[in-house]
């Protein structure tokens, strides 16, 4: 059987007390120089020892006094010959025989056939694992075969709880002991149950930035700024709305009679109402310093705070088109459409698919934007997380912010809306 028990190694001031090593390639050289010093006692001569080397180097040692050499299927050669799984196996049973813990949490590993193995031994494999090494986005160990964490952290304490491939998610108790499957639930990230790390990582990269220059916003109509965007993308703005669907009119190659009356009725229409009148009323205050760069990843996050008439503020996540351009983000989440509302909404541009990295997501904010009456503002650098400090750290602190996200209920999903307490 595997068991692991999960540490913290920043707050392990003496790894030995705690009988925990971290596993490196030269641990194996060392159990083999011991064997050279004190010989009588023959490294690796158990049957479980034997058992790694004859499977998986089919080798075997030569026997007598000379306990150092081996002999495999290429010819003779030593101990120290064995291919790095094996070596990583048999240091593995050496530790855990003296009760020890390895810690491999910094270490790669090797695949499901030598974790196999290990979890049929007749001694338990003793693993320590780092936390601050678990991936937060897929928290799943590299232990690839059914464990047993010993201080799984549930329900505000410590238990012990059979991790198995085909349990469910999530811990459930049965038959006396606690099950869960490979997906550890309590070190996934979850960015809405760490809205006050997401305001404290804003706060120290604004601090950090230090003091800068504040300068007017360029006053731009919708028409203006969609003249600032790719061709292709700048119809999504009032006028230029209507000439794209001019233009679709054109490629149909109606004659000029049946043209001019389909025009007449686009002119007509609500949309093309709707459009004109955000053309004419709606303003855009630039503050960007530059044209904002484009994500690097295939899906970025958008995180937005919509702020209600009564002073209830909502923050949720959007994912975003796939490699969206800089126009496409904000096609994407529609600022002119959303400036006509009556909700407040600000959103930032982040150039990362998860929030991975915790709250230090926040460090890839490309640009953001406010919309409220008629306006739309565009920041781009620190000022980002200025503005998104000014649209929930107020909210966050008076108990008036919900986030909303998609959770699993019954196999089914379905959005959740709750209120962020700051006290939790």
């Amino acid at each position: 059987m595997v068991k692991v028990k999960l540490y913290d190694f920043r707050e392990c001031s003496d790894l030995r007390k705690q009988k925990i090593c971290i596993y490196s390639k030269e641990d194996f050289l060392r159990i083999v120089q011991g064997g050279i010093w004190e010989a009588e006692k023959k490294p690796f001569r158990d049957e479980d020892s034997l058992r790694f080397i004859r499977e998986i180097d089919h080798a075997e040692f030569v026997g007598g006094d000379d306990w150092y050499s081996i002999v495999t299927p290429f010819g003779r050669t030593n101990v120290t010959a064995l291919c790095g799984g094996t070596r990583y196996a048999l240091t593995l049973l050496d530790n855990s025989r003296r009760g020890i813990y390895t810690d491999i949490s910094r270490f790669g590993g090797y695949g499901e056939d030598i974790w196999g193995r290990l979890a049929d031994v007749s001694v338990d494999i003793r693993i320590a694992y780092d936390i601050a090494e678990i991936d937060r986005h897929y928290p799943e160990l590299p232990i690839q075969t059914d464990y047993v964490i010993e201080n799984y952290p549930c329900g505000g304490k410590e238990i012990e709880v059979y991790v198995r491939k085909d349990s469910i998610d999530g811990v459930h108790f049965k038959e006396g002991k606690y099950y869960m499957g490979y997906w550890l639930g309590e070190f996934e990230y979850k960015w809405y149950k760490d809205v006050g790390g997401l305001i404290s990582t804003a706060e120290k990269l604004v601090q950090e930035a230090g003091k800068r220059y504040h300068y007017p916003p360029m006053e731009l109509t919708v028409d203006d700024f969609a003249g600032t965007l790719e061709q292709q993308y700048a119809n999504a703005f009032g006028e230029m709305r209507y000439l794209s669907e001019k233009q679709y009119l054109e490629c149909l190659k109606l004659p000029e009679e049946r043209y001019q009356a389909e025009l007449g009725k686009l002119r007509q229409t609500e949309e093309y109402r709707e459009y004109r009148f955000m053309s004419e009323t709606c303003r855009i205050r630039c503050f960007l310093s530059e044209v904002p760069g484009e994500p690097h990843v295939k899906y970025p996050v958008n995180l937005l705070i919509k702020t209600e008439p009564g002073g209830k503020s909502v923050m949720y996540e959007v994912c975003s088109v796939k490699y969206p351009t800089y126009s496409e983000t904000i096609m994407y989440n529609d600022i002119v459409t959303f400036s006509q509302r009556k909700d407040r909404v600000f959103g930032l541009v982040l150039d990362t698919e998860t929030f991975a990295k915790g709250a230090d997501t926040l460090k890839y904010a490309l640009w953001g934007f406010r919309n409220y009456d008629s306006t739309v503002e565009l920041y781009d650098g620190i000022r980002v997380l200025e503005e998104f400090l000014k649209e929930v750290k107020q909210p966050y602190e008076s108990g008036d912010l919900y986030v909303k996200y998609e959770d699993f209920q019954n196999g089914a999903e379905v959005m959740r809306e709750e209120r962020v307490d700051k006290n939790d």
